[in-house]
């Protein structure tokens, strides 16, 4: 492997806290994240600099920029149904649960929000959500905010172990890092990175196209710091 042409004297498609900050992620996160995203990387086979880029960009994104590994469902009313779509959610129920500000000011219920956008029959269909309160027990936890229990059983049986001790696992660094290269190497993720389709890449990781321009912009500044051609 060649040396990078933006600076700091280090191997192509290798993850550094050098290449972290000037990314946006803060110096003592960086330092933190370094060594683990870089295991996991390595663990999972994921070298080729447009794949890093692509895994690089969409974790910050999702985990506001290593800051957090739990998923934050302090959502405002009229905010659910726009992101979820009014069959999973509809405004009556969103304006009883969602955060309203004003004169009426109410707080968002993130548990009641997570089980029902996360339940129901689609939380059963599209993520193994099958018992009340799966969708709060099983919320977006790790670097890509794995959801659903039957995500969380996926990767627990690579690491012998159960959904339940993913709950708490998940919000430890390694196995964040972990889980979000299982998830990008198990699905169409490595492939459309291959190919510059940040677009598809977004919609496996996200189901859909929410927070795409952010994402989008990390890529393009990924590639350079890490030297895709």
């Amino acid at each position: 492997m060649g040396e990078s042409k933006t600076g700091s004297n280090t191997s192509i498609g290798v993850v550094d806290a050098d290449k972290l900050q000037r990314l946006g992620v803060k110096k003592a996160t960086a330092v933190r994240w370094a060594p683990t995203i870089s295991a996991a990387l390595k663990a999972g086979n994921v070298s080729e600099p447009r794949q890093v880029a692509a895994f690089l960009a969409n974790a910050l994104v999702e985990s506001g920029m290593l800051e957090k590994l739990v998923e934050n469902l302090n959502y405002k009313a009229d905010a659910l149904v726009s992101l979820f779509g009014s069959k999973r959610i509809d405004m009556d129920t969103a304006k009883k649960v969602g955060r309203i500000e004003g004169l009426k000011k109410q707080p968002a219920n993130p548990e009641a929000i997570a089980n029902i956008i996360y339940g129901g029959a689609w939380g059963m269909r599209n993520l193994g959500n099958t018992e009340a309160g799966d969708g709060w027990k099983f919320r977006g936890r790790g670097l890509f905010q794995l959801t659903g229990k039957a995500n969380y059983t996926r990767f627990g049986k690579m690491i012998g172990k159960s959904a339940d001790d993913l709950t708490t696992l998940l919000e430890q660094d390694e196995p964040a890092a972990a889980s979000a290269v299982q998830f990008f190497v198990a699905t169409a993720c490595r492939d459309q990175a291959a190919a510059d389709d940040i677009t598809g890449v977004r919609k496996t990781i996200n189901g859909g196209t929410n927070g795409l321009d952010e994402v989008s912009v990390l890529y393009e500044k990924a590639k350079k710091i890490l030297g895709a051609a």
